[in-house]
This record gives C-alpha cells, sequence and structure tokens, in this order.
C-alpha cells in the first residue's frame, strides 16, 4: 500500500475516556472501569487502578448479609444477618426485611444511637441496650373525615388540631390510653376531654392513635437542634421529644405539602432537613415554634425533582445526591450543595438509567486520595457507577469477574477517618488501600475502553508500534486488544510487559478506525499516562 508520508514524532492514543454508551448497554463506546483520572500540574491527565478493599473486622456469628454500619462514639456499629454488632459483638437482634439501615444519633444525658430500615425503627445506648421505637397505632374502622372537619389531637384539652383520618365508635365514658390522643372526632359531634382522660360525650366517632413514630414511615433520619426527625409515607414529618428518641410529641408534626405526594425518604444538609418525596423535594428550617413542629419550610427551596429510591440518597462531604425521579418519568443523578440542587449525572449515564433496574439499589460515600466519590449500584442491571465529585468524571467500579461492586453500606473508621466498607453477602467490614490489587479473592480488574479513533481521515492507517507510557514496575503487565468493526468483534489479547524500560507493541496492522481494550489485573500498582504511536497513513 502505498503510504503518505510517515508522522515524525508519535501522536497519543486517546486513553482518557469517559463513558459514552449510545444506549442502556456498557457493551459499545468508551469507558472506564475500575479506575479514575486525575489532572497532572503539568496539565496532562492520568488513569489510576482504584484502591482495593482491605479486611478490616467480621462479625462473630460469622458471615451473615449485610445492612448496615456506623460508626458513633468511636465505636463501629455493624447491622448483618438481623444482629447489631459493635465492634464485633452482638448486642441484639434487629428485623431484616427493610434492607440496609440509616443511622443518626443524639445527645441527651443519655446519647443514643438510631438506627433504622423503613420498617422498624431502634435505639441503642449503652445503659439501657438494644430497644425498640414504638410504633404509633391506630385504632379506627372504616371511613373518612372531611379534612375541613376540625379534629383533636390532645387527650390533655382541646387546644390541638389536626387533619383526619379514619374513624372508630368509642362509646361514653371509654378510657384512653395514658399518652395517647384523639387524631380525628366525627361531624357534627361534640366532644370534651376530663382530667382522667375519658370520653364523655355518647357514641362519638373518633379514632386514637397511641404515641410511638410513625407505623409507615421512610428511611432516613434528620437530627436538628436537639430533635430527631422521622418522615412518614403521607410525607407527614415526626419529631420526638428534646434529645429523647424514646418519646415522639403527638403535637410535633408538620405536612410536607407544598405538592402532593408520598414520602420517599428524609435527609439533612448543613442546618436544614430535608424531605424528598416521590415528584420533589422540600427544605425546612429550625423556626423555633411553640407549639406543634419546630419546623418551618425554606421559602424558595423547593426542587422540582423528587426522589425514587431512599436506598440512593447519600451525603458525600457535605453535599447530598439521590437518583431522582420527576413528574415525567424520568431518571437522573441530583447533587444538592448548599440547598441549590443541580444534575450531575450525563446524558451516557442518563442512558443507563432510561432502562435501569432499580429493584435493588446501594449507594456509598467514598474518600481517599483526595477523592471523594459517590457510588451508585443497580444490583439488577449488574452496574455500580462512580461519580468522582473531585474531578465531577463518571466511571464504572466492579468486581473481580466484571459484575456490579458487592458493596452495601459505608461509614469511615475511628480516629483515621478511612472509608469503612460492608461486603453485601458476608458482612465483612473493609478499609481501601492503594497496596490492595486484588479484593474479594480475585485482582481488581482495569479496563480502559477507548473511543473509535480514525485519526481524521478515512485513509487507512498503519499501526507500527504503541509505546506505554506507565509506571515501571516488575510483574506488571497490560493486556492489549482492538476492534476494527464497531465494538462487535475482538482481536485476542496480547501482553505488554510494563516492567520493561520502554514498553510497546509492535506490529498492530492496519486499520480505517479502531477501538482498544487495555486490561491490567496483574497484582501490581497500574498507572497509565499515554499510549504514544507510530503510524503511517496510507494515501487512500
Amino acid at each position: 500500500m502505498a503510504q503518505a508520508q510517515s508522522v515524525a514524532l508519535p501522536k497519543k492514543w486517546p486513553i482518557i475516556v469517559l463513558p459514552e454508551n449510545r444506549g442502556s448497554s456498557t457493551s459499545t463506546d468508551s469507558r472506564l472501569v475500575n479506575g479514575y483520572i486525575e489532572k497532572e500540574i503539568s496539565g496532562d491527565y492520568i488513569v489510576f487502578k482504584r484502591p482495593g478493599a482491605a479486611a478490616y473486622s467480621q462479625p462473630s456469628g460469622g458471615a451473615a448479609t449485610g445492612q448496615g454500619v456506623y460508626t458513633w462514639n468511636g465505636d463501629v456499629y455493624a447491622v448483618a444477618g438481623g444482629h447489631l454488632y459493635k465492634g464485633t459483638t452482638s448486642v441484639g437482634t434487629v428485623d431484616t426485611t427493610g434492607g440496609v439501615y440509616r443511622f443518626s444519633s443524639c445527645m441527651g444525658q443519655v446519647p443514643k444511637l438510631q438506627l433504622g430500615n423503613g420498617v422498624y425503627a431502634y435505639n441503642y445506648d449503652a445503659v439501657n441496650g438494644l430497644v425498640q421505637i414504638t410504633r404509633a397505632t391506630i385504632t379506627s374502622s372504616a371511613g373518612d373525615l372531611s379534612p375541613t372537619i376540625p379534629q383533636i389531637k390532645n387527650i390533655a384539652s382541646t387546644a390541638g388540631w389536626a387533619a383526619g383520618y379514619s374513624v372508630s365508635d368509642l362509646t361514653n365514658g371509654t378510657q384512653i390510653p395514658l399518652g395517647a390522643y384523639i387524631v380525628s372526632v366525627d361531624s357534627g359531634t361534640q366532644i370534651t376531654i376530663n382530667a382522667n382522660a375519658l370520653v364523655t360525650a355518647s357514641a362519638v366517632a373518633i379514632s386514637v392513635q397511641s404515641p410511638g413514630i410513625p407505623a409507615a414511615f421512610v428511611k432516613g433520619w434528620s437530627y436538628l437542634d436537639g430533635t430527631t426527625y422521622l418522615m412518614d409515607a403521607k410525607g407527614v414529618i415526626w419529631g420526638d421529644d428534646l434529645n429523647d428518641p424514646t418519646t415522639w410529641d403527638p403535637l410535633n408534626f408538620l405536612t410536607v405539602q407544598i405538592e402532593p405526594g408520598p414520602g420517599v425518604a428524609l435527609a439533612k444538609q448543613l442546618v436544614n432537613v430535608i424531605a424528598l418525596k416521590d415528584g420533589e423535594t422540600e427544605v425546612f428550617y429550625d423556626a423555633g415554634n411553640a407549639a406543634g413542629s419546630p419546623l418551618g419550610r425554606v421559602v424558595g427551596a423547593k426542587v422540582n425533582w423528587g426522589c425514587l429510591s431512599a436506598d440512593s440518597v447519600r451525603q458525600v462531604n457535605g453535599d447530598l445526591y439521590w437518583l431522582a425521579t420527576d413528574r415525567n418519568g424520568s431518571v437522573q443523578v441530583m447533587q444538592m450543595r448548599n440547598l441549590t440542587a443541580s444534575k450531575i449525572s450525563s446524558p451516557a449515564v442518563d442512558r443507563l438509567l432510561g432502562e435501569a433496574d432499580f429493584t435493588t439499589i446501594y449507594s456509598l460515600a467514598v474518600n481517599y486520595g483526595g477523592h471523594r466519590w459517590y457510588v451508585l449500584t443497580l444490583k439488577g442491571s449488574n452496574l455500580t457507577l462512580a461519580f468522582d465529585t473531585t474531578t465531577e468524571l463518571w466511571d464504572q467500579w466492579a468486581d473481580g469477574n466484571g459484575d456490579y461492586w458487592p458493596i452495601v453500606a459505608s461509614s469511615d473508621t475511628p480516629v483515621t477517618a478511612q472509608t469503612l466498607l460492608q461486603h453485601e453477602s458476608d458482612g465483612h467490614l473493609y478499609t481501601l488501600s492503594s497496596l490492595n490489587y486484588s479484593e474479594f479473592g480475585a485482582p481488581i480488574l482495569v479496563d480502559i475502553y477507548t473511543m473509535n479513533y480514525d485519526g481524521g481521515t478515512v485513509r487507512d492507517k498503519v499501526l507500527s508500534e504503541l509505546y506505554f507510557d506507565a509506571d515501571q514496575v516488575a510483574g506488571s503487565v497490560l493486556q492489549c486488544r482492538f476492534s476494527d468493526d464497531d465494538y462487535q468483534t475482538w482481536s485476542d489479547y496480547r501482553k505488554v510487559d510494563l516492567g520493561l524500560k520502554k514498553p510497546a507493541l509492535p506490529d498492530n496492522g492496519s486499520f480505517k478506525r479502531r477501538a482498544y481494550n487495555f486490561r491490567h489485573q496483574s497484582n501490581t500498582p497500574f498507572r497509565i499516562r499515554a499510549a504514544y504511536m507510530q503510524i503511517d497513513v496510507g494515501t487512500m
């Protein structure tokens, strides 16, 4: 083949890649798996192998499904196999039906740890141990009250009023349990409450709710100025007594109602309570109200995006991230920073989310080497996406088989504040280490899938040699293969010894348009700056 003038200096094959999938699959186009990108002082970019998981501790009860981890008061607490562990010692049993737990803590005379999974909630402290938080129950029968009817809500007086619920009949003189309160009263009936909490009118249709947290609550806690808050499935935020999450004031509630819709998750940012519903998000602050809920709305802070799943909500370095939906059904990833929400998912990531399986979702906050990631796993789609909040770039993380990364929860270690990770299947805890080049019994597999490269011309190109600017490490091997038919088929892998002073891949044939897959799975560190090519361009 006749050749044009040879290129005097080698050019770089583009290895700094972003996810560019053309559809809902990751099988085509450029992507980076188990690596991250960093910019050098020179302005050049470099790809690092991500750090690996290093064993930290395991539950004393043996391998069990991981369901949450949290560091509090200098100790690590983890839920695994229906047990709450303090360190490696079980301190009690908990519910397993609600998936991964969310945690909070409060001050008070006896500081307490709170944990809840949307089904059950618990307090833990060194004095009382693990105690389930009582769930409120409503004595009721069929029928609904008009929301325009005044509702009595306080057994001590008739001063408290609330929205209606369903009704039941209580006859004259029925004793209302101490601490319970009336949440509805039938139309046209006058009712008085005496000092002994007796219903003195006859045949009054009412509902009585016992004290406690909502029976159906969503995941997420928010502790603000001494009050712990939970939100129920109807979008009502309930608060406890001051620094006492064992007692929940029946009058301390606020309905999130700028727009109708069920509650999905509760979170906190700065000094604000964030209520995420299915179609929008509202923000509240401590208004110091003397009666009812202390909370007041932050006017103008409403976000017209809701939350798809509470399990996607995660705080990373003070910013809030979640899998968001709007009334049109689209799905994307949102970030809230200083109460300002913005979309951070790229069009390629949106395409992955557009047809994803959201049945099981995990989210993590990962901090390592000056980088902080929001990590989102969609188990049903066998996909883990990682957003580097430092560089604002997306990549994929995977296990040694190329499947989703099997980590369900994260916290940090006491004292050293390293990221602490919990494994899905055995509940073991791990930290991250750049010295770990394998994890969970398999090597970390770094895959760089480049974009299709044509050199700006449709002419044939002859690639005489590829030179790799990577860390020179004995035993480090780079596997290389290519596709000349738009990612449909691939050549066999060829190996390059990165321990050599000038690692190169000779005799790479000719192409019009080509994509490369560079793979590293050696038990060594890996860092690569560029792949230089000695290329000749044909005349046709």
